[in-house]
């Protein structure tokens, strides 16, 4: 076992002699202590003295000199800097008083610029006059550059890092900054014991060579953890950065410097959560002679865990002290877990804003009580004064109508000023997506400052409002899809353009928050193209209004459907009563469904859909949305329940349809990168009433249904050739875990679906899948993951169709 290669000590005082003391017992042993560890000197690795930049030059003594009249100022020594560069550098001026402090000054200034080797200034006295002759040797021009022994690193790679190029001054300084920045590129690949030198020979003839002795690559093969009792090996190592050498998904690389602040982590973790004594350090050990393969040991002494006896409140007057510790989490006879802690600061200070005490800080300390293991904790609290709403100004707004970002905003003037209202409202203004960056900030006023505090609400606009979109997807439900697409965010349906260069620019129908967008998928296994439109509020008011028109063709199994309808709807999100945060919605759709390329013996549910049917229907909705984003939720579940009634406006068809479906999403765990593990859970269940028709009715597996069954491979099979004809009755339900492999570029999932079609309402043949994938997602590729999964039926019906392998792939031309 090996000495520690670093340790993290408790930062109780000490007294000034026991530091004195200490430091020269490290200083003694710690040579020793490597050398015995066999722990090479430069790991990590030492600071090589740096040529210091010079500093300014101290104020000058008043000279003889000064005052008098400066008649010439000469410059000496130049042989490839231009002068004028020279005398813009310096402020001494012939026919002003002369400054011996200026001259310095102007020394200080030459110096500074990393050119010269030496500046010297000499005044010269002539008819009571003074000239200035400053004298200066220029730094040499670096000749080249080159890298001897590099093989992990391309020399381009090298001297993009370098601080320095061919043909600027030669700076000993950055020479030596150089190599320690080369050392550092090899530490973060895992290159522990590189070394790189410079040769000082080659230096006096102006050329840079450094030679690099890369010595073997690291990697961490294992990370233990030793007098750990408190916490489990895995969640500590969540929290480090280090990690395993894993084939293909992670390199393992050994970073010393990584390792320190590793180390440092875990210290904090325990401090954090009540052991405030821990102390962490931490130590190599090879598992092979070629020292390539590494064992990094952490070695933690957790010491006790404190508890809080009493918690203490000073500087409230607003509120008792009862009332504060209600609000609170962490109370007396708890772990004194930092993390509860600041967020019980931050509901406190929440609590003060609310009622318009905006300024309030709350500060906490803590002190050990005389019973062992435990502490008196102290909020200190600075309450400051109570102010209402004055003026609400918008900025940056330069394109969109001002009315649609205040019509987010809820607060108002002369209403008490509330933090609460304020962070609701730079939330909807970014979920409107029309802008990139919302700040909502109060300001003093230049009238009654001391209680009035007026609002700036600053936004950014997002330069992605209109996007052309042209590429091509593929997937295993689907086969190969075009896509042509152009969508604007922030449309206005009545800003008509005044010429055609306005068009063409993109300064018409803009600015009113609505949504246009236009969209052409020709495919292989379909068609489709669609219009749509939305306008968030309706005439001013909080209502959604939004209406398409389409077209759809896909084969079936055993016929062609194309339908060609429209739909519009209005929606309505509830502020107040018990459907607070509630969207409920109405939408009417009308459908020409034409039934075509039937199947010779096609099922009799096929046959009697032949040709052309007219559909229409009425549907209701209710939705309840806590995810914290749409696109990749974390936390939160989403909630809907509808109802739709067709034939409501005529057709062909009287049914009714009874939907619901409920996700959750659970955070299981975030690392050091702030990469989140997530749980999602989820459940649907359908049901109609009445006779629908085949192209009407539910279907499952595929993609986003019941993955290890091909698409529209589960549900009641008719007729000779055993077509696919749909269900009156499904219900879907599975659980997802998602965590991060490689950055936040790739993911795996493991999964199971479960589920069922049925003829009629219940459970007769249930089917299972389980399995795994990979998420990856590229920013220059778009927002959408592909996905890659496996999967594997363990229930399946007879006549289901299976498909153990499913994707999803889309790729932007532009």
């Amino acid at each position: 076992m090996m000495e520690d290669a670093s340790s993290i000590r408790s930062g109780a005082s000490r007294t000034g002699s026991a530091a004195v003391l200490l430091a020269r017992l490290a200083a003694a042993w710690l040579p020793a202590a490597l050398l015995y560890a066999q722990v090479p000197v430069n790991l990590p690795p030492a600071t090589v003295p740096a040529e210091t930049p010079p500093a300014p030059a101290p104020a000058a003594p008043l000279s003889p000199l000064d005052g008098k009249t400066v008649i010439d100022l000469t410059v000496i020594g130049l042989e490839r800097i231009d002068e004028g560069y020279v005398r813009n550098q310096i402020r001494t001026r012939a026919g002003e008083a002369y400054s011996q402090d200026q001259v310095q000054r102007d020394i200080a200034r030459l110096l500074r610029t990393g050119r010269f080797r030496d500046v010297r200034a000499t005044p010269e006295l002539i008819d009571n006059q003074v000239r200035v002759v400053f004298q200066l040797v220029e730094k040499p021009e670096i000749a080249a550059i080159d890298f001897v022994g590099n093989v992990r690193f391309k020399a381009k790679d090298l001297l993009k890092e370098l601080p320095f190029a061919v043909g600027d001054p030669l700076d000993l300084y950055e020479v030596r900054q150089g190599r320690d920045i080369i050392e550092r590129m090899y530490r973060e690949k895992g290159y522990a014991y590189a070394e790189v030198t410079y040769d000082e020979e080659r230096l006096r003839q102006n050329e840079v060579v450094y030679t690099v002795t890369e010595n073997q690559r690291v990697r961490v093969r294992r990370i233990r953890f030793e007098g750990v009792a408190a916490f489990s090996a895995s969640e500590l190592k969540r929290a480090i950065e280090t990690k395993t050498y894993i084939w293909i998904f992670r390199t393992g690389d050994f970073d010393p410097d990584k390792v320190q602040r590793d180390a440092v982590t875990i210290q904090q973790y325990y401090r954090d959560r009540g052991w405030l004594d821990a102390e962490v350090s931490w130590a190599p050990e090879f598992q092979d002679v070629a020292r390539e393969n590494l064992t990094i040991v952490f070695r933690v002494n957790e010491g006790i865990h404190y508890g809080v006896r009493e918690v203490r409140f000073v500087g409230n007057t607003v509120f008792d002290s009862d009332t504060l510790t209600a609000e609170m989490t962490l109370k007396a006879g708890h772990y004194l877990v930092q993390a509860r802690l600041d967020t019980d600061i931050k509901k406190l200070e929440t609590k003060y804003g609310s009622i318009g005490y905006i300024e309030a800080r709350i500060v906490s300390s803590w002190v050990f009580a005389a019973e062992p293991g435990l502490v008196v904790l102290t909020l200190t609290i600075t309450e400051g004064n109570q102010f209402n709403i004055g003026w609400i100004e918008v900025n940056g707004n330069f394109h969109t109508q001002e009315k649609v970002v205040r019509r987010e905003l809820r607060f108002y003037p002369e209403e008490i000023y509330d933090v609460t209202k304020v962070r609701d409202s730079e939330q909807r203004l970014k979920e409107t997506r029309l802008f990139s960056e919302v700040t909502i900030e109060p300001v003093v006023p230049t009238e009654n400052p001391a209680n009035t505090r007026d609002v700036l609400v600053t936004v950014i606009e997002s330069p992605q409002t209109t996007q052309f979109i042209a590429g091509v997807g593929a997937s295993s439900d689907s086969g190969i899809v075009g896509n042509i697409q152009l969508k604007n965010t922030n449309f206005d349906l009545k800003d008509w353009p005044r010429s055609w260069g306005e068009f063409f620019r993109g300064r018409s129908f803009r600015g009113a928050g609505q949504t246009m967008s236009i969209q052409f998928e020709p495919g292989t296994e379909f068609t489709r193209g669609r219009i749509d439109f939305r306008e968030p509020y309706l005439f001013d008011m909080p209502i959604g209004f939004d209406t398409s028109l389409y077209l759809f063709d896909r084969g079936r199994d055993g016929y062609d459907e194309r339908r060609i309808g429209g739909s519009f709807g209005f929606d309505h999100k509830f502020e107040k009563g018990i459907l607070e945060d509630w969207i409920g919605a109405v939408s009417l759709r009308a459908e020409y469904v034409d039934v075509r390329d039937r199947q010779a013996f096609a099922a009799k549910d096929i046959r009697d859909v032949d040709g052309g049917n007219y559909l229409s229907s009425v549907r209701t909705t209710l939705i309840h949305d806590t995810t914290d984003s749409r696109l990749d939720p974390t936390r939160g579940h989403t909630f809907s329940a509808s109802y739709e009634q067709a034939g409501a406006m005529g057709g062909d068809f009287f049914f009714g349809k009874i939907a619901s479906r409920f996700v959750q999403h659970f955070t299981l765990a975030t690392d050091a990168r702030d990469r989140k593990s997530v749980l999602s859970l989820r459940a649907e269940g359908a049901q109609i009433l009445g006779d629908a028709p085949v192209f009407e009715r539910y279907y499952a597996g595929g993609i986003g249904s019941m993955r290890g069954f091909d698409y529209r491979g589960i549900g009641p099979l008719q007729g000779l050739r055993k077509n696919r004809v749909g269900g009156d009755f499904m219900f879907l339900t599975g659980a997802e875990y998602s965590f991060p492999l490689y950055e936040k570029a790739v993911r795996g999932v493991t999964f199971i679906d479960m589920g069922t079609v049925e003829k009629d309402f219940g459970l007769t043949a249930w089917r299972a899948s389980v399995g795994a994938g990979v998420r990856l997602t590229l920013d220059i590729l778009g927002t959408v993951p592909r996905e890659f999964d496996l999967a594997f039926p363990i229930s399946k019906h007879g006549d289901d169709d299976v498909r153990y392998f499913s994707f999803f792939i889309g790729l932007p031309f532009f």
